[in-house]
Order: structure tokens, then sequence, then C-alpha cells
């Protein structure tokens, strides 16, 4: 069931490494009632590794980081690690994507006001957040919601 849900996730973009750490923890959340939020982070002059850089600096040790491309290659990551699990960045303007577990909205606001602050620098930068189970249930819907 997991890997058919990966797969599906995967046909949206989503690199398969970071869609199983989502998938994870909405099950995890679902199971324990808990909320988790997914942030995406763009930026068009930045470089993939350097977006993933910044943000990690404002984020804890427990939320993984992702990058989420138009064609699928990337690596997740926790915010902990290095960026060498990391293999070549992503064609097109690269999107990060961030699992904040155990936070809710407020709390997400402060990760995504902090990722923010590390990249006033740089123009064109989109930064969005959903937060489950509030905005949806369903992966698929919260990555489109972190998409439009």
């Amino acid at each position: 069931m997991l890997l058919e849900e990966i797969k599906g996730l995967a046909t949206q973009a989503v690199v398969p490494g970071f869609a199983q750490m989502l998938m994870q923890e909405r099950r995890r959340c679902e199971r324990y009632n808990h909320y988790f939020c997914l942030v995406t982070v763009s930026a068009e002059k930045v470089g993939a590794t350097e977006l993933m850089k910044r943000a990690r600096r404002a984020l804890r040790s427990s939320d993984v980081l992702g990058f989420v491309s138009p064609n699928g290659s990337a690596a997740a990551l926790h915010a902990g690690q290095g960026p060498g699990g990391a293999s070549a960045e992503p064609p097109g303007t690269p999107i990060v994507g961030i699992i904040l577990p155990e936070t809710d909205r407020r709390g997400g606001q402060t990760a995504v006001d902090r990722i923010g602050g590390n990249l006033t620098d740089v123009e064109n930068v989109t930064i969005r957040m959903a937060v489950y189970p509030e905005d949806s249930t369903d992966v698929a819907d919260l990555l489109a919601l972190t998409a439009s």
C-alpha cells in the first residue's frame, strides 16, 4: 500500500525519498492524532543546494528536508544532516520540501518566518505551508496546497 502511494506521488513530481518520508509522517500523525506542517520553499535565482542549506539553518534537527523538483530526482534529508545525501541539483526552479513533525499552524508559521529571514537577500522567494489534518488528511492535497 505504501509503495503504491509513493508511486502515485512520484507521478506528481514529488521525489520518491521525500514522498516516503511524507507518507510515514502522515501515518504517524494519523495513528497518534498529531499535527505536522508541510512547507515548500522555492526561489528562481538560487541553486537547490544553497536553498536547502539556508532553509536548514532555521529548522530543528527533527525536521525533514527534501528536494521536490519538476523531474523528481533528489533526496530526503534530516535537518541535522549535511548535504551529502543530496545528489545532483534538479534542473529548473528548485523547490525544497520541508516536513515539520509535531507542528501546528502557529509553530509552522514561526518556522516559515525563520526560513524567510534566512532568504531576505533573495528575490522571488515563495514559501507555502499546509497543515495536517486541518488543511487536509491527504498527502496529495497537502502537496497541491503548497504548490498553488
